[in-house]
């Protein structure tokens, strides 16, 4: 309850999840991700190691970051791109101190970032809050929703009735109405919404690898 209004009583007990991260430093965080990283595996941050992080400065960070909600989306990233997975934050549901900021801090930092979560209230509600710290939506309209749901129903894979109360959804008004008129929630673990992120981030990873290459055709 503390945390939702941006009170920390705990720095230790916050957490954010998150992969592909390399940042330069020589302090324990970045030298702790960069190995990580190498390894092809996911790091948590409590809010002491963003804001240790932070304090020593940020340095040779991503230029985008992709925001997701569900851990499903980390594990299936790492296990697609391995060492070369693009910088990626998970906010485990609702997000924790720790990311919203790890989040505000990249981004006033000048890194792009892109959120996607569960077409529920729930996740638009996350999205709505990421977005209003400078994120962009990251497949998050109307026109993406009704996709996910109708090939859903084309490969009978059973979607969860939506429930809950209604939010507003400022970056695409149409999104509630069509989640209203469908009545069914489709979340990121979907295998036609997951298999949209993970070509997202493909593409990513490939011209982040053509710019990197840049350098060398000189």
């Amino acid at each position: 309850m503390w945390e939702a209004v941006g009170v920390s009583v705990d720095p230790l007990s916050s957490r954010v999840l998150i992969a592909g991260f390399t940042p330069g430093g020589h302090t324990a965080v970045p030298h702790s991700l960069r190995l990580r990283t190498s390894a092809s595996l996911a790091s948590v941050l409590t809010l002491a190691d963003v804001d240790a992080w932070m304090s020593s400065g940020l340095f040779e960070l991503p230029g985008r970051v992709f925001i997701c909600e569900n851990p499903e989306v980390t594990v299936a990233a790492l296990s697609e791109f391995g060492v070369s997975c693009p910088a990626l934050i998970c906010t485990e549901g609702r997000p924790h101190l720790a990311a919203v900021r790890l989040i505000s801090s990249l981004i006033d930092a000048g890194v792009s970032a892109s959120m996607h979560a569960d077409f529920d209230w729930d996740g638009l509600s996350i999205v709505g809050a990421i977005t209003q710290q400078g994120a962009e939506p990251w497949r998050m309209s109307a026109q993406d929703y009704v996709a996910a749901a109708t090939a859903a129903a084309a490969h009978d894979r059973p979607l969860p009735r939506l429930t809950g109360s209604a939010v507003p959804t400022q970056w695409s008004p149409e999104l509630q109405h069509a989640m209203r008129k469908h009545e069914v929630e489709v979340h990121e673990e979907d295998e036609g919404v997951l298999a949209a992120l993970l070509g997202d981030l493909s593409e990513a990873r490939d011209r982040s690898g053509r710019c990197s290459r840049a350098p060398d055709r000189l």
